[in-house]
């Protein structure tokens, strides 16, 4: 009877006592979109396909084209520049926490961890340059 009891305390302790996992993607958007996957590199390119599936997500009477508008202020501060154009009463863009997780949670591109960073009991986004 001890026995059985002893094995998933070991098992526990050893799980407890493992040391956290690095975090891959500690500047979350900036440390994804890396490389050839740049913000600004995919940005770039038009994307009829996502302009379809984020249309529903546009404010009434905007039409999405596929082709982001130049924004190359907003590459020094990513995600927190993304925010001048598509705030929560943005009349002329996609709300910024719709768009993103339309784009990223259907498809599992991504984690809730590799954007959303515990600290200190506070969730927040990371926020970088390119």
């Amino acid at each position: 009877m001890k026995k059985i009891v002893l094995v998933p305390l070991v098992l526990l302790m050893f799980v407890a006592a493992a040391p956290p996992k690095k975090d891959a993607y500690p500047r979350a958007c900036v440390d994804c979109h890396a490389k050839e996957r740049k913000l600004s590199t995919l940005m770039a390119k038009p994307d009829a396909a996502l302009a379809a599936k984020l249309q529903p997500l546009a404010p009434k009477g905007v039409k999405l084209t596929g082709k982001h508008p130049a924004v190359a202020f907003a590459f020094k501060d990513v995600p927190a520049k993304c925010m001048t154009c598509h705030s929560a009463t943005s009349k002329t863009a996609p709300q910024f926490p719709l768009l993103i997780h339309t784009i990223h949670v259907p498809d599992a591109h991504a984690e809730c961890t590799n954007c959303h960073k515990f600290d200190g009991g506070e969730m927040r986004v990371p926020s970088g340059g390119e």
